[in-house]
Protein backbone atom coordinates (compact mmCIF):
# COMPACT_ATOMS: atom_id res chain seq x y z
CA UNK A 1 0.00 0.00 0.00
CA UNK A 2 1.41 3.34 -1.06
CA UNK A 3 0.09 6.70 0.08
CA UNK A 4 1.64 9.93 -1.15
CA UNK A 5 0.06 13.37 -0.78
CA UNK A 6 -3.13 13.05 -2.85
CA UNK A 7 -2.38 9.63 -4.27
CA UNK A 8 -3.38 6.17 -3.02
CA UNK A 9 -2.20 2.94 -4.59
CA UNK A 10 -3.15 -0.53 -3.37
CA UNK A 11 -1.66 -3.64 -4.97
CA UNK A 12 -2.80 -7.10 -3.86
CA UNK A 13 -1.05 -10.05 -5.44
CA UNK A 14 -1.73 -13.75 -4.73
CA UNK A 15 0.60 -15.87 -6.78
CA UNK A 16 -0.32 -19.57 -7.09
CA UNK A 17 -3.00 -19.00 -9.74
CA UNK A 18 -2.06 -15.37 -9.88
CA UNK A 19 -4.57 -12.75 -8.82
CA UNK A 20 -3.57 -9.13 -9.00
CA UNK A 21 -5.66 -6.17 -7.90
CA UNK A 22 -4.41 -2.63 -8.37
CA UNK A 23 -6.45 0.28 -7.06
CA UNK A 24 -5.09 3.72 -7.66
CA UNK A 25 -6.58 7.07 -6.82
CA UNK A 26 -5.14 10.47 -7.61
CA UNK A 27 -6.80 13.80 -7.23
CA UNK A 28 -9.62 13.32 -9.79
CA UNK A 29 -8.55 10.04 -11.28
CA UNK A 30 -9.57 6.54 -10.20
CA UNK A 31 -8.06 3.40 -11.66
CA UNK A 32 -8.93 -0.20 -10.77
CA UNK A 33 -7.25 -3.19 -12.42
CA UNK A 34 -8.20 -6.76 -11.55
CA UNK A 35 -6.17 -9.50 -13.24
CA UNK A 36 -6.83 -13.23 -12.65
CA UNK A 37 -4.65 -15.39 -14.83
CA UNK A 38 -5.14 -19.16 -15.04
CA UNK A 39 -7.79 -18.56 -17.73
CA UNK A 40 -7.08 -14.86 -17.80
CA UNK A 41 -9.69 -12.37 -16.67
CA UNK A 42 -8.87 -8.70 -16.76
CA UNK A 43 -11.06 -5.90 -15.48
CA UNK A 44 -9.88 -2.38 -15.95
CA UNK A 45 -11.88 0.61 -14.72
CA UNK A 46 -10.58 4.12 -15.12
CA UNK A 47 -12.28 7.36 -14.31
CA UNK A 48 -10.88 10.84 -14.78
CA UNK A 49 -12.87 14.02 -14.43
CA UNK A 50 -14.99 13.61 -17.59
CA UNK A 51 -13.87 10.26 -18.87
CA UNK A 52 -14.95 6.75 -17.90
CA UNK A 53 -13.31 3.65 -19.30
CA UNK A 54 -14.21 0.07 -18.43
CA UNK A 55 -12.43 -2.87 -20.05
CA UNK A 56 -13.44 -6.44 -19.20
CA UNK A 57 -11.41 -9.16 -20.86
CA UNK A 58 -11.89 -12.92 -20.41
CA UNK A 59 -9.61 -14.96 -22.59
CA UNK A 60 -9.81 -18.73 -22.91
CA UNK A 61 -12.42 -18.19 -25.67
CA UNK A 62 -11.94 -14.44 -25.63
CA UNK A 63 -14.65 -12.00 -24.54
CA UNK A 64 -13.89 -8.31 -24.55
CA UNK A 65 -16.16 -5.51 -23.37
CA UNK A 66 -14.99 -1.91 -23.56
CA UNK A 67 -17.19 0.95 -22.42
CA UNK A 68 -15.73 4.38 -22.81
CA UNK A 69 -17.33 7.72 -22.18
CA UNK A 70 -15.70 11.10 -22.63
CA UNK A 71 -17.58 14.35 -22.45
CA UNK A 72 -19.61 13.96 -25.68
CA UNK A 73 -18.46 10.59 -26.89
CA UNK A 74 -19.73 7.13 -25.94
CA UNK A 75 -18.07 3.97 -27.15
CA UNK A 76 -19.15 0.40 -26.41
CA UNK A 77 -17.25 -2.55 -27.86
CA UNK A 78 -18.31 -6.12 -27.16
CA UNK A 79 -16.21 -8.84 -28.68
CA UNK A 80 -16.39 -12.60 -28.45
CA UNK A 81 -13.96 -14.69 -30.50
CA UNK A 82 -14.14 -18.40 -31.29
CA UNK A 83 -17.16 -17.87 -33.60
CA UNK A 84 -16.57 -14.13 -33.51
CA UNK A 85 -19.25 -11.68 -32.39
CA UNK A 86 -18.45 -8.00 -32.43
CA UNK A 87 -20.68 -5.10 -31.42
CA UNK A 88 -19.38 -1.56 -31.65
CA UNK A 89 -21.57 1.36 -30.65
CA UNK A 90 -20.05 4.78 -30.95
CA UNK A 91 -21.68 8.10 -30.41
CA UNK A 92 -20.04 11.49 -30.74
CA UNK A 93 -21.91 14.76 -30.66
CA UNK A 94 -23.59 14.45 -34.09
CA UNK A 95 -22.53 11.00 -35.17
CA UNK A 96 -23.90 7.58 -34.26
CA UNK A 97 -22.27 4.39 -35.42
CA UNK A 98 -23.34 0.86 -34.67
CA UNK A 99 -21.56 -2.19 -36.03
CA UNK A 100 -22.81 -5.70 -35.28
CA UNK A 101 -20.68 -8.48 -36.69
CA UNK A 102 -21.27 -12.23 -36.29
CA UNK A 103 -18.86 -14.30 -38.33
CA UNK A 104 -19.15 -18.07 -38.59
CA UNK A 105 -21.61 -17.49 -41.47
CA UNK A 106 -20.86 -13.79 -41.54
CA UNK A 107 -23.56 -11.25 -40.74
CA UNK A 108 -22.64 -7.60 -40.63
CA UNK A 109 -24.89 -4.67 -39.79
CA UNK A 110 -23.53 -1.14 -39.86
CA UNK A 111 -25.75 1.77 -38.89
CA UNK A 112 -24.20 5.18 -39.17
CA UNK A 113 -25.75 8.55 -38.69
CA UNK A 114 -24.04 11.90 -39.04
CA UNK A 115 -25.91 15.17 -38.86
CA UNK A 116 -28.03 14.78 -42.03
CA UNK A 117 -26.84 11.45 -43.28
CA UNK A 118 -28.08 7.96 -42.43
CA UNK A 119 -26.40 4.83 -43.67
CA UNK A 120 -27.46 1.26 -42.98
CA UNK A 121 -25.49 -1.68 -44.34
CA UNK A 122 -26.67 -5.23 -43.79
CA UNK A 123 -24.51 -8.05 -45.05
CA UNK A 124 -25.10 -11.79 -44.86
CA UNK A 125 -22.21 -13.50 -46.56
CA UNK A 126 -22.74 -17.26 -46.81
CA UNK A 127 -25.15 -16.81 -49.73
CA UNK A 128 -24.24 -13.15 -49.94
CA UNK A 129 -27.04 -10.67 -49.37
CA UNK A 130 -26.19 -7.02 -49.06
CA UNK A 131 -28.57 -4.15 -48.35
CA UNK A 132 -27.33 -0.58 -48.27
CA UNK A 133 -29.72 2.23 -47.36
CA UNK A 134 -28.31 5.72 -47.52
CA UNK A 135 -30.29 8.90 -46.85
CA UNK A 136 -28.72 12.33 -47.06
CA UNK A 137 -30.62 15.59 -47.04
CA UNK A 138 -32.08 15.33 -50.60
CA UNK A 139 -30.87 11.95 -51.71
CA UNK A 140 -32.08 8.41 -51.02
CA UNK A 141 -30.21 5.37 -52.20
CA UNK A 142 -31.17 1.75 -51.59
CA UNK A 143 -29.01 -1.07 -52.90
CA UNK A 144 -30.04 -4.71 -52.53
CA UNK A 145 -27.66 -7.36 -53.72
CA UNK A 146 -28.05 -11.12 -53.68
CA UNK A 147 -25.06 -12.86 -55.17
CA UNK A 148 -25.81 -16.57 -55.44
CA UNK A 149 -28.09 -16.01 -58.46
CA UNK A 150 -26.97 -12.43 -58.66
CA UNK A 151 -29.83 -9.98 -58.21
CA UNK A 152 -29.09 -6.32 -57.80
CA UNK A 153 -31.66 -3.59 -57.18
CA UNK A 154 -30.64 0.04 -56.90
CA UNK A 155 -33.20 2.71 -56.05
CA UNK A 156 -31.96 6.24 -56.05
CA UNK A 157 -33.78 9.48 -55.54
CA UNK A 158 -32.26 12.94 -55.61
CA UNK A 159 -34.34 16.10 -55.42
CA UNK A 160 -36.36 15.68 -58.67
CA UNK A 161 -34.84 12.55 -60.05
CA UNK A 162 -35.79 8.91 -59.46
CA UNK A 163 -33.76 6.02 -60.73
CA UNK A 164 -34.46 2.31 -60.30
CA UNK A 165 -32.06 -0.29 -61.67
CA UNK A 166 -32.89 -3.99 -61.45
CA UNK A 167 -30.32 -6.46 -62.62
CA UNK A 168 -30.54 -10.25 -62.74
CA UNK A 169 -27.41 -11.73 -64.28
CA UNK A 170 -28.12 -15.46 -64.12
CA UNK A 171 -29.72 -15.16 -67.62
CA UNK A 172 -29.11 -11.44 -67.75
CA UNK A 173 -32.12 -9.15 -67.46
CA UNK A 174 -31.68 -5.46 -66.83
CA UNK A 175 -34.44 -2.93 -66.20
CA UNK A 176 -33.68 0.76 -65.75
CA UNK A 177 -36.46 3.20 -64.88
CA UNK A 178 -35.49 6.84 -64.70
CA UNK A 179 -37.83 9.74 -63.99
CA UNK A 180 -36.66 13.34 -63.94
CA UNK A 181 -38.93 16.36 -63.81
CA UNK A 182 -40.18 16.22 -67.44
CA UNK A 183 -38.46 13.08 -68.61
CA UNK A 184 -39.20 9.36 -68.36
CA UNK A 185 -36.81 6.68 -69.47
CA UNK A 186 -37.41 2.93 -69.38
CA UNK A 187 -34.77 0.51 -70.61
CA UNK A 188 -35.37 -3.24 -70.67
CA UNK A 189 -32.56 -5.53 -71.71
CA UNK A 190 -32.48 -9.28 -72.05
CA UNK A 191 -29.66 -11.47 -73.40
Amino acid sequence: MEITQGHYKIVIEIAQRHYKIVMERRQRHYKIIVVITERHYKIFMERTQRHYKIVIEITQRHYKIVMERTQRHYKIVMERRQRHYKIVMERTQRHYKMVIEITQRHYKIVMERTQRHYKIVMELAQRHYKIVIEITLRHYKIVMEMAQRNYKIVMERTQRHYKIVMELTHRHYKIVIEITQQHYKIVMERN
